[in-house]
Parts: C-alpha cells; sequence; structure tokens
C-alpha cells in the first residue's frame, strides 16, 4: 500500500508557523521570496514576510506546492528520520530519548542527536496519516491533529526554557549573549587542540618510554659482554704469567695480538656505552624541558579580576591610554576599553609594543589628533 502523507496546506497553523520559523530565519526570508517569485517591498520586515508565508500554505496553491518541495528538499538527508513513525518522532521532542522504536528502527536511535527540531517536526506531522505504526485509518485526520497538539505542547515548554536561557545571557553579557557564545564555542576549540596536543605528547612519551627500556635492555647486555671480556682478560694474564719463563716467542707475539683486540674492543664498547648514556640524558631533558613549558604555560594564566582592576586604575590616574594589543589579550583590550569609556578618557590601541610604535602616535598626538586617527582610537 502507498503512504499517503499529509500536504503542507493540511496543517495546522500553529505547526507550518514553527517549521517555518525554526527553518528560515530573517536573514534568508528575502532570498526564499525569491525562489518562491513572490512580491514584496523594502519596508517588510521579517515578521510580515514569516506570516504572509504561513497564510499562503494555509491552501492549496503554487507557492504552497513549491514551499513544500524546498522544505522536502532541505530535510531530505534526514533519510532515519523520515523511516520512523510518527509516535515515535512525537515522543523524542517531548523528551523520551528512548523513543520506543521498532527492531527496524532501534539502531538510528544514536544518529538523531543532530538532526534538528524542525526536522523532526516535518516528518512526525507528515507521516501521521496514512502510517500502519499510528494506529489510525488515515481517513479522518485524527491522528495528525493529535500529534500536532502534542508537539505543540512539547513546543510552548521549550520555547519557555530557550527565552530563559536567552534572557539569562542577555543579562549576564550585558545585552549581547552573541558574544557569550563566540567566547563558548573558542574555548571549545581551544580544549579540543589542547586534547588533541596532550593525545600527541602521550603518544610521545609511550614512545620515550619504549626507547628507555630498549636502551636499558641494550645497556645490561653490553654489561654482560664486558663482564665476559673482562674474566677472558684475566684468564689471559694468568696464563701469561705462568708460561713467562718458557713461553716461546711466537706465543708472546699471538698474547700480544690478542690483548691487542681485546683493548680495541673495549674502546668500542665504552664508545657505544657512552653514546647510550647520551641518549639516556637526552630523554631526561625532555621530560625536564616539558616540565618547564607547562609550568610556563601556569605562570602565564590571566587573573581577569587584577586586570580589570589595573585597567581602572591607569584610566582613572591618566589622561590618556596607549595600549599595545601584540602584549594583551582580547579580553585585556576590552577591559581597558570598557574602563575608558566609563571615565571618558580616550583610549588608543597601538599594533606594537615597541618604541618606534609610541614614538609614531606621540609625534602626531595633538589637539584634535583623535578625530583624524579613527582608526586606532576604540569608541
Amino acid at each position: 500500500m502507498v503512504e499517503k502523507k499529509r500536504r503542507i496546506w493540511e496543517l495546522q497553523h500553529f505547526t507550518v508557523c514553527r517549521i517555518l520559523g525554526l527553518t528560515y530565519n530573517g536573514d534568508v526570508l528575502k532570498g526564499l521570496y525569491k525562489d518562491l517569485k513572490l512580491e514584496h517591498n523594502s519596508s517588510m520586515g521579517a515578521y510580515e514576510m514569516h506570516q504572509q508565508l504561513i497564510q499562503l500554505c494555509r491552501m492549496q496553491n503554487q507557492h504552497a506546492r513549491r514551499l513544500e518541495r524546498l522544505l522536502e528538499k532541505r530535510f531530505a538527508p534526514y533519510k532515519e528520520v523520515a523511516r520512523l513513525d510518527s509516535e515515535a518522532i512525537c515522543r523524542i521532542i517531548e523528551g523520551d530519548g528512548d523513543g520506543k522504536m521498532d527492531n527496524d528502527n532501534n539502531n538510528n536511535n544514536n544518529n538523531l542527536k543532530g538532526v534538528p527540531l524542525s526536522a523532526l517536526i516535518w516528518f512526525a506531522v507528515r507521516n501521521a496519516n496514512g502510517n500502519g505504526n499510528d494506529n489510525s485509518n488515515g481517513d479522518d485526520g485524527n491522528s495528525g491533529k493529535e500529534i500536532e497538539s502534542r508537539i505543540a505542547s512539547a513546543l510552548h515548554l521549550k520555547e519557555h526554557q530557550a527565552l530563559r536561557f536567552y534572557d539569562e545571557l542577555s543579562r549576564r553579557s550585558g545585552g549581547k549573549p552573541e558574544l557569550v557564545t563566540k567566547e563558548l564555542f573558542a574555548a571549545l576549540e581551544a580544549r579540543e587542540e589542547l586534547r588533541r596536543r596532550c593525545e600527541r605528547l602521550e603518544q610521545k612519551r609511550d614512545e620515550l618510554i619504549a626507547e628507555r627500556e630498549k636502551i636499558r635492555a641494550e645497556k645490561t647486555q653490553l654489561v654482560h659482554e664486558l663482564e665476559g671480556l673482562r674474566r677472558m682478560n684475566e684468564q689471559l694474564r694468568a696464563r701469561l704469567r705462568e708460561a713467562e719463563g718458557e713461553a716461546t716467542d711466537r706465543e708472546v707475539e699471538e698474547t700480544k695480538k690478542a690483548l691487542s683486540f681485546l683493548r680495541k674492543e673495549l674502546r668500542r664498547l665504552s664508545k657505544e656505552n657512552a653514546e647510550l648514556l647520551k641518549k639516556s640524558a637526552c630523554h631526561f631533558s625532555f621530560r625536564a624541558e616539558r616540565r618547564n613549558v607547562e609550568q610556563e604555560e601556569r605562570t602565564h594564566t590571566w587573573d581577569c579580576s587584577e586586570c580589570n582592576a589595573n585597567a581602572n586604575t591607569n584610566a582613572e590616574k591618566n589622561d590618556v591610554i596607549f595600549c599595545p594589543v601584540d602584549i594583551n589579550s582580547h579580553n585585556a583590550c576590552r577591559m581597558v576599553k570598557e574602563a575608558c569609556k566609563m571615565r571618558n578618557k580616550p583610549c588608543y590601541f597601538l599594533r606594537s609594543s615597541g618604541l618606534s610604535a609610541l614614538k609614531k602616535v606621540l609625534s602626531g598626538f595633538e589637539p584634535g589628533y583623535g578625530k583624524k586617527h579613527t582608526v586606532n582610537r576604540m569608541r
């Protein structure tokens, strides 16, 4: 039996509003109007365009069909959601992470974390009729309306939660929550970079440990060989002392050759032992250098409260503030800017901390200079 999907003009008003609002923001609505070939004047805002799209979807027309095709194309990559029944998707939206899916769809449960909420709503209301898993005959639409009502209730609570979260970010960031998100993403990227560096250091450490164990084994073997050579040398010396009185010139010559050979072997083994000791010293020097680097990184950790106090003190005591950006962090520069703005003190940000950069600014510093050089002055 061919599955029947609900059309966009069959959906309730608030459902279409949530799908369009979550899918298209104000920046892309003008482009969407161009794709749908809709007329609009320049005075129309994002809210008016959003409302007009919702009204167009209440009836079957070419614009509604065109918008429906655009939504299907946008949500096409999420095939794992399209295969689920509406009841399972609805429980996911309501917060039931298990989803109570059948055996065929149970393996896809872990892949829904990256699916946007708009795609979940779209497939839940589209598959509400004509899908055997919804316990509906697909002729009266009662199951579809029930799914839409449940989704509306769940979204209503999520909207309140999102607004509370946005309000908290706005109050903590002075009305600019986007700064908090930027800093959060930057911190996440820095943490990921540190994690990769730690993994590389751990791998390097394991390699050094393996090399150290190998050097120890070779050193032990060399020590045993040296002991054997010493014993052989002692035996030869004892034999030489015993045969001192009766040894022939030939035996003496052979003994001297043997001693010469042993001395060469001793020098070679001593040289190899020195090289092994040098490698061991390099290994321990690397560990000491690593500890120094970690200590230096901990030493250079910024105390934001101290930076803020220094910025306020400097701004209070001086008439003009010059702040080099190459030796100050982004947060430090921002604190200096805010302190100067609160006290109505001029603030100039220098590209370099060198003396030449300061001389260049001071040479042209005169009344009205700030108006001519608005590039380096942060207002």
